[in-house]
């Protein structure tokens, strides 16, 4: 069963580092609960009705200053764990992994809708 919960750490006065931990170490313990399948973590719930948008370029275009070259997208920042808590697979490629992290190399999963925008007719 999907059960959607949302928990600000910013009034408690966490800081972003401190609480990436906190979610972290969280999300580590309830993954250990017997008889979860998943839990996994999203900046943005879903079907909040709050959603953020991001202009992405292809092919590391960079975007130019008067944005005429970004595409619109909507985006979220998840955890390792939230396809599968969501039950939605990865097509092509591979998941989010633990070790991505804001210091790493950047890492993006795309829906089949986007990748057909960006790059019609490509397998």
């Amino acid at each position: 069963m999907h059960k959607p919960s949302a928990i600000n750490l910013e009034p408690r006065g966490y800081s972003p580092q401190a609480g990436q931990a906190f979610y972290s170490s969280l999300l580590e313990r309830v993954n250990k609960v017997p008889g979860v399948q998943a839990a996994g973590a999203a900046r943005v719930t879903v079907l909040s009705g709050v959603s953020r948008t991001l202009g992405v370029s292809v092919d590391g275009q960079p975007i130019r200053p008067d944005l005429s070259n970004a595409i619109p997208v909507r985006a979220n920042t998840v955890s390792d764990r939230y396809l599968a808590t969501m039950g939605i697979p990865v097509i092509r490629g591979r998941g989010f992994e633990s070790t991505d992290r804001p210091d790493s190399p950047r890492v993006a999963i795309i829906s089949r809708s986007l990748a057909d925008r960006l790059w019609p007719g490509a397998e």
